[in-house]
């Protein structure tokens, strides 16, 4: 309201606020004096940190690769494990269809023995109609016996 009536003399008011300004510019100064060696210690252990999190942002990045390499590492051996699964399955199924042939085709020691140097008797006859069944098996590829099925 001074200011409108114009009885505030404005050459008087600007030394005023410039005394004003000095002082308390004199007073950060000194204030940012005092605590220049806070700032200081501040801004080495900010760079101290800044060090730190980079060093360990290095370590983590380095660590996500291996847990990478792992998770390939991890999935290649599941493959592998599916494949040697399926290839046991297939050979277990090999095993049983070649066992059940065999069995059907072999000739055993004591059938064998039998023919050749038994007597010939009622054994003597199941040995030969057995001999029979594993010839017609081999050569005609089905059985003589209607209980069994063909393979």
């Amino acid at each position: 309201s001074a200011l409108a009536d114009g009885s505030l003399d404005l050459a008087s008011y600007s030394s005023t606020v410039e005394a004003e300004l000095a002082t308390l510019e004199s007073e950060c100064i000194g204030i940012y004096r005092a605590n220049a060696g806070n700032l200081s210690q501040l801004r080495t252990e900010m760079d101290e940190c800044d060090a730190v999190l980079a060093s360990l942002q290095e370590l983590l990045l380095g660590f996500q690769a291996d847990l990478a390499g792992l998770s390939g590492d991890i999935k290649s051996l599941q493959d592998q494990s599916r494949t040697l699964s399926v290839q046991l399955k297939n050979r277990r199924d090999a095993e049983l269809g070649l066992r059940g042939f065999l069995e059907r085709i072999v000739v055993p020691p004591q059938l064998a023995d039998t023919i050749c140097t038994g007597g010939v008797d009622d054994k003597f006859v199941q040995c030969v109609r057995e001999l029979e069944e594993k010839y017609s098996y081999v050569h005609l590829g089905k059985s003589t016996d209607p209980t069994e099925l063909e393979l």
